[in-house]
């Protein structure tokens, strides 16, 4: 189980991340803005929000998202740690809708009976320290029939050890880390799940029609990436990103096992499930 001072820094890290979160990770330039694309595009595709539903979202940071489903829905609760993403995210999300909440879901009391059609969190699940209690307390607050999606970071992936060796290769240069919050927080907690596990534990949690597929599908080779090897410039970049990112969104029509081998050259995959009953599914 997580302790609380590793809570409070991931409050902190994030905290100071806020400002310039957004910018930084998915407005970057041409790549983090392809980025931003491949996982719109797909948390889209595999929540498919419609206008009488009422959604959550955890960790919902500076709002990245949140605007994206609350013009498809009816209402969207919000959730997140940091008092500074949240205030980013009511800068950048003024629908009447949407609903912030400052808590930790772990921990989080909604209003007796509160149940929802659909939940969804993007790059957060990774610092859930207990991931199955998190799923079966989801499940417990979706109604039958009811969807959640999960983007999450791959391991293992093409992609893993590569921060390591830019920061190395940097630190060889004499090039300052480009680090956003200003250098390592003690106690920052992250595990990833293999797309295998989150799908297993899906299941374990009463979900059905779970499935598995790639987000950020490619290699990680385009300049100015985050933390990737810098082989291609902008000139090529441009159009490779494009295929790249329908081919992500294509992967959703392959096989099973297909997809799942697919998450091996992916920085971040979804994984999704359902409540049973509700109709079809």
């Amino acid at each position: 189980m997580i302790k609380p001072e590793s809570i409070d820094s991931l409050q902190a890290f994030y905290d100071a991340d806020a400002a310039g979160y957004f910018t930084h990770r998915w407005d970057r330039n041409i790549v983090t803005r392809a980025d931003f694309a491949a996982t719109r595009d797909i948390l889209l595709e595999t929540l498919r929000p419609q206008p009488e539903q009422r959604l959550l979202e955890i960790g919902c940071g500076p709002g990245s998202w949140t605007g994206l489903t609350s013009a498809r829905c009816v209402a969207v609760t919000a959730l997140d740690l940091s008092a500074e993403m949240l205030a980013e995210a009511r800068r950048r999300v003024t629908a009447a809708n949407v609903t912030f909440v400052r808590a930790d879901f772990a921990t989080w009391e909604p209003a007796a009976d509160t149940r929802f059609d659909g939940a969804y969190s993007v790059r957060v699940f990774e610092h859930l320290p207990d991931k199955t209690a998190a799923l079966r307390r989801l499940r417990s607050l979706l109604l039958p029939g009811g969807r959640v999606v999960i983007i999450t970071k791959t391991a293992p992936s093409i992609w893993n050890g590569r921060v390591r060796m830019m920061q190395a290769l940097r630190r060889l240069m004499g090039r300052p880390d480009p680090g956003r919050a200003g250098g390592k927080i003690e106690n920052f907690w992250m595990q990833r799940a293999t797309p295998w596990q989150l799908a297993k534990m899906l299941r374990q949690s009463g979900f059905v029609n779970v499935g598995v597929a790639p987000v950020i599908f490619r290699p990680p080779v385009f300049r100015g990436g985050e933390s990737e090897y810098p082989l291609i410039g902008e000139r090529l970049a441009a159009p490779l990103l494009r295929w790249h990112g329908r081919l992500a969104v294509a992967t959703l029509r392959w096989p099973a096992w297909l997809r799942l081998v697919a998450t091996l050259g992916s920085e971040s995959y979804v994984a999704w499930g359902m409540v049973p009953g509700g109709g079809p599914q």
